[in-house]
């Protein structure tokens, strides 16, 4: 199932305006690192849909988004749990990793 991909035009709503946690993809279809994140990316997806939204950012299409988070290197992950950014992790992660981060958030509510 593939993953949503959202704007700087919808971030506000999908995003900021969420009640629960919020994973987001920030990515370029040319980045290697980013093609390889994106099974599992997808793969959390579908074991986390009762608890998390998972969304995908292409950067070139949204620099603006990218200038507001910081962004200087890709794949990033953003967290944001109630409209707040929680977390940003840089670089490509495991799948563990990323589940772990998830489990941690979900077990602080």
């Amino acid at each position: 199932m593939p993953i949503e991909k959202i704007n700087q035009a919808n971030f506000e709503e999908k995003v900021i305006a969420s009640k629960i946690l919020v994973l987001v993809d920030f990515y370029a279809e040319w980045c290697s690192p980013c093609r390889l994140m994106t099974p599992v990316f997808e793969e959390l997806a579908l074991e986390n849909t009762e608890r998390v939204v998972f969304y995908k950012v292409d950067t070139d299409e949204n620099p603006n988004l990218i200038k507001k988070y910081g962004i200087i290197g890709i794949p990033a992950l953003l967290f944001f749990k109630a409209g707040k950014l929680e977390l940003f992790e840089n670089d490509q992660k495991s799948k563990l990793k990323i589940q772990s981060l998830i489990d941690l958030f979900l077990l602080n509510e």
